[in-house]
């Protein structure tokens, strides 16, 4: 069962069209993983998305919703990655940034207001990503 948007929730991506190249693993030597609430790997399939890892709440030693954030420490375990060498990207400062920010990962949040906030974007060609669009487009 989806979880309706709450308010104040970017809308949704559409699919691989709003994903610029910069971001498939294949092209930069990034992986891409996706932590969610809920079971992902169908919706992922049906836009056309892939990533390197998936972890969701009822992933076994998981068990908590976000903001808690056991599903990105199980989903660092998993990757080997550190803080460090992570960047949650997501649609909830109550949920994705609170959860990142508990374990001192930094977040980057999408927006859907007329600017994005300093730590926010509304497109993947904002300037957040301007460092990674620049480092792609000599990939």
């Amino acid at each position: 069962m989806d979880r309706a948007p709450a308010a104040g929730a970017a809308p949704p991506l559409q699919g691989a069209r709003d994903r610029p190249a910069v971001f498939r693993p294949a092209r930069t030597g990034r992986r891409i993983a996706v932590w969610s609430d809920y079971p992902v790997d169908a919706k992922l399939a049906a836009l056309g998305l892939r990533c390197d890892h998936t972890i969701w709440s009822g992933s076994g030693g998981v068990g908590r919703l976000k903001p808690n954030p056991a599903g990105l420490l199980a989903l660092l375990a998993e990757t080997g990655m550190t803080p460090g060498e992570t960047l949650v990207i997501g649609d909830r400062a109550d949920r994705d940034a609170a959860a990142a920010a508990a374990i001192g990962v930094p977040a980057l949040i999408r927006t859907h207001g007329k600017t994005a906030e300093p730590s926010g974007f509304r497109r993947f060609d904002d300037p957040p990503f301007k460092a990674i669009l620049a480092e792609g487009a000599h990939a």
